[in-house]
Order: C-alpha cells, then structure tokens, then sequence
C-alpha cells in the first residue's frame, strides 16, 4: 500500500491536546502501604481488587448500615477477622445476639456469657478512675443517687484499707447491720451481675487490649442494656484515666447498635476522639435513624447496604454528598454489594461501590478421639501451642499433614519430642478436649511412649 497519498500529520501534540482523557471510574485500591492494607472484596465494574488501609484515613471509625440479611454483619465480620489476624489487633465485640461467639472462638478470644459472667471491679483499685467507675456503677447500675453512691464509695475504700476480701454480700450485710436497708437493697441489683466476684473471668486492666466477646444473647433485654451500659462505663474511665496510646488499635464492636447507642453521651466523644486513643468503632445497624448525623460526619468509614427507601431519604437529609451523588446506584444494591465512603487524612474522599464483599471461611484442625470429631480452629491451635511448646515445628508438620488427626497419634508425637504429659494435658484441655476423650487417647497408646 501506498502511503505516501495519505501525507504526514505533524501537529500530533495539538490534536492529542483536543482529545479528553477521562479518568477511570473505579480506583485501583484505597492503600498504600501493602502491609498495612485489608482486602474487602471486588469493584463492581470492573471487578478490581478492593483494598482499605486505615492509616491514611482521619480514623478507624466504621459504620455499616442495613436491612436484615443485606451483608452488613457477614461484612463486619470478616473486617474483624483480618484486623485481629493479619494486624495482631485487639478487639471487643457486644454480641447482642450471640452472632459472634464462633468468630470470637476461633480467633481464641475470651467469650463472657450469661453462664460465666463474672467480674471484680476490685482488680481497677489502683488506677486513677477507680473513684469514677464505682461511682458510675453505682449510680447508673445500681440505681442510687449521689449521696447514696458516696456512702458506699467510702465504705468500699475502708473494706480495702483494712485489707478484706471484699465481695458484694459483705456490703449488704454491711448496710443491713447499720439500718441502711434502702442502700443494702440496691446493692442486691448488683449481686445479679457479679461485680465483686474473685473468680473474675476477665482482666479489666487488659480489657482494651486483649481479645474478648460479651455474648448477651443469654440474657433478658434489661440485663443486656445493663451490661452495656456497665462495659461503657469500663471503657470511659480506662480510655481517660490510662490515656491510652498505642500503635495497634482495640476495636470495639457494637452490632444492632441501636439497642444501646442512643442517648449515650459517651460514643459519641469516642466517634470524636477514639483515634488518640487507639479506639476504633464498629458499628452496625439496620436502620439509619439509629445513628446520628454527628455519628456518621465523625466515622471516617462508611459502608451502605441494601436499605428501606425512608433511610436513603434519611441520608440525603444528613447532607453527605457521597450518598447525593450517587443516590440511584444505591437504591439498587444487591444483597452482599455496597456503597463504601471514606474520609482520607489528606481532606479528601474515596467513593466506590464494592460488587460483592470478600467471603471467608474459618480454618479447623480436625481431631479424632474415637467416633468423635473435635474441630479447633488453626489461629486457636496455633496460639495454644506457640504458648506452650517454643521450638513446635514438627507440631505443625504433623498436623498439617493429615486431614484427621487422630489425638492418641498426637499425644505420642509431643512425648516422642520431650514433651512432658503434664504439659500435653494443659494443652489439650485448652483445645477444648475433655478429660474423658483425653483418657481414651492415652489408654490407646503403648506406655512406653509416654515418659
């Protein structure tokens, strides 16, 4: 061909400057730094990978909103399992519902629930809120006025002076011997939730940072508001009074958010101010009337579901422009797919829509004892073993290379590596194997092999 009779185009640079180039309609991720980012799931156009790395936005704040069995807690869920997994962060779930105790076990966490529920606030005496926390507790739990709550405070202080084992019953038969009857009965309301309790089930002084799920679906609707409003209580007077500051972050979880998040003056402070204090939010919640716009402004992260037509007007009225703009993408989410609005800490926005959220299923380490199966989950095996047994290679060699791991097998490969039966026994009992299961395994191993 010839192309000479097509001539030459010279001015390339002023007809490419005539050419609008348009930028894409999905970024590529939210992160920057790939150690620190959580994969969320893929773009809904072009089915990108979705990433969120919460260091570049103003705070770790997230709330997610929608109806029932829209995606929201399957979501939460899984944006808890790689914060604790992949960051080593801590985490605090109220778990309305019981919705969360097989995420909190796998990820070997500790699950206080209606048939453990056991606390001393005795174990806070020597933090700088300790006058608070009581006194909160006394007023807001147990229902006494100010002058009643002082009266106990300062009996409190003198039961610990003299150095006596305090607990709830000492201090009704305290106020009963002195005629104090009314206070001797508020105190009773308190006998309920085992307050003074020496066989406490959690460390109140690690309780934002460690792992633990308060399972309130054993309770009655009355005792779930009370617990909450105690561990709100807790969680003031640690954050202020220990000033804490921390690289990790400590989660804390409210799903159905609405059954105690209104009028508490606290969250709100929090939603403000929980980022100096290594607090991150998670909020999850059906209906956007259970959150405020001064919750919503303050949440650097938020994740919209299919919702009811009188919550997408609810957000239009909070004046996000997010949801403005992309009002009609919104109305027609699919269950599992969301719209996503991020704050960035340079002042901008990040807006996408995410296709389908990751999906995750827990990894269990099968184990045989007889006809029983025993599933304990790998994070759960691995923290147990790491605890006990430092130079544990071969452990995991030998686990990993069955599908069923037969626990009298097990057993004779610790004591074959030095491992002393004492040990084995702890470690097995914390794998959540009973005695029982753990006596057939050892009758099924020749004795030569255990010492």
């Amino acid at each position: 061909m010839n192309y000479e009779k097509y001539g030459v185009i010279k001015n390339t640079d002023y007809i490419s400057s005539q050419i609008l180039a348009f930028p894409m309609s999905e970024i590529y991720n939210f992160g920057i730094n790939y150690e620190d980012i959580i994969y969320l799931g893929h773009s809904r156009i072009y089915k990108i990978p979705v990433f969120i790395d919460f260091n570049i936005l103003i705070n770790k704040h997230v709330v997610a909103l929608g109806m029932t069995g829209s995606g929201k807690t399957h979501f939460l869920k899984n944006l808890i399992l790689k914060c604790s997994i992949y960051q080593k962060n801590s985490f605090l779930i109220f778990d309305w519902s019981g919705e969360y105790v097989e995420l909190s076990d796998y990820l070997n966490s500790d699950i206080l629930n209606a048939n453990n529920f056991s606390i001393n606030l005795i174990d806070l005496y020597n933090i700088p809120s300790f006058e608070f926390i009581m006194k909160s507790v006394l007023n807001n739990i147990a229902q006494m006025n100010s002058d009643e709550g002082n009266i106990v405070y300062e009996s409190i202080l003198k039961f610990i002076n003299k150095g006596i084992d305090l607990d709830i019953q000492i201090l009704i038969n305290y106020f009963n011997s002195l005629s104090k009857f009314i206070i001797a009965d508020k105190l009773i309301l308190l006998s309920r939730y085992n307050l003074f309790d020496k066989d406490s089930k959690i460390n109140l002084n690690k309780l934002l940072s460690g792992k633990l799920c308060v399972d309130l679906s054993g309770f009655d609707e009355s005792t779930k508001t009370q617990i909450s409003k105690l561990f709100l209580i807790l969680i003031k007077g640690l954050v202020y009074s220990l000033d804490i500051k921390t690289s990790k972050t400590c989660y804390i979880i409210f799903d159905e958010a609405w059954k105690y998040i209104n009028g508490n003056s606290f969250l709100k402070d929090l939603f403000r101010e929980g980022r100096k204090y290594g607090i991150g939010l998670m909020i999850a919640t059906q209906l956007t009337s259970d959150v405020s716009n001064e919750i919503l402004s303050n949440a650097a992260s938020i994740f919209v579901f299919r919702l009811h037509n009188d919550d997408y007007n609810l957000l239009k009225s909070y004046n996000i422009t997010s949801i403005n703009n992309y009002e009609l993408s919104i109305s027609k989410l699919k269950r599992g797919s969301c719209f996503v609005s991020l704050s960035l800490l340079n002042g901008g926005f990040k807006h996408l829509f995410i296709d389908k959220i990751d999906s995750f299923e827990f990894s269990y380490y099968k184990i045989v004892v007889g006809d029983n199966t025993i599933k304990v989950s790998k994070s759960k095996f691995k923290t147990i073993i790491d605890k006990y047994i430092s130079s544990n290679g071969y452990v995991f060699s030998f686990v990993n290379e069955q599908e069923n791991i037969d626990l009298s097998a097990f057993i004779k490969t610790l004591s074959l590596n030095g491992v002393k039966r004492y040990i084995i026994i702890t470690i097995l009992r914390e794998l959540g194997i009973d005695d029982y299961s753990i006596t057939v395994a050892y009758e099924g191993i020749k004795k030569n092999y255990l010492e």
